[in-house]
């Protein structure tokens, strides 16, 4: 799953063992914290809070954070992303990066994969803490 220039991996990673490669991480840059994934052929689920890059007066002010919940598991908490991650990036530094909408792009790796149920919501910057917050408190198992 792509995020603008940010990958979170969706691939078969059952019962390996969590690395910056395999399902759930933000591709070689972070690996999840812990290996949720279900069986194949099982539905697995994700819940991403993302949020974008913060300018100031042209000035990048805050990096895209991220937090990742893999069936119901959080697996990464809040982490600030300070590169690309996604496979063919070439350049990895976000010295560009500008405050603006990301695409979402999803994406497979040969083998079989389905989608179903995606929901995107807005989160209002002015909300930031006030949603950090909310999902702390969310009911999912830490």
């Amino acid at each position: 799953m792509f995020l603008g220039r940010f990958e979170v991996q969706i691939i078969d990673s059952f019962g390996l063992d969590g690395k910056w490669d395999e399902c759930g991480s933000l591709y070689r840059f972070f690996p999840p914290q812990i290996n949720a994934c279900l069986p194949p052929e099982r539905w697995q689920t994700y819940d991403v809070i993302f949020y974008g890059a913060k300018e100031k007066n042209g000035r990048l002010e805050r990096y895209p954070r991220i937090t990742v919940y893999h069936n119901g598991i959080r697996i990464h908490n809040d982490i600030e992303i300070w590169e690309g991650t996604e496979y063919f990036s070439r350049d990895k530094d976000l010295k560009n990066l500008r405050e603006q909408p990301v695409p979402i792009k999803l994406q497979w790796h040969g083998d079989p994969v389905k989608f179903r149920n995606i929901w995107v919501e807005e989160i209002n910057d002015e909300d930031f803490s006030i949603n950090k917050e909310l999902v702390a408190k969310k009911n999912f198992r830490q």
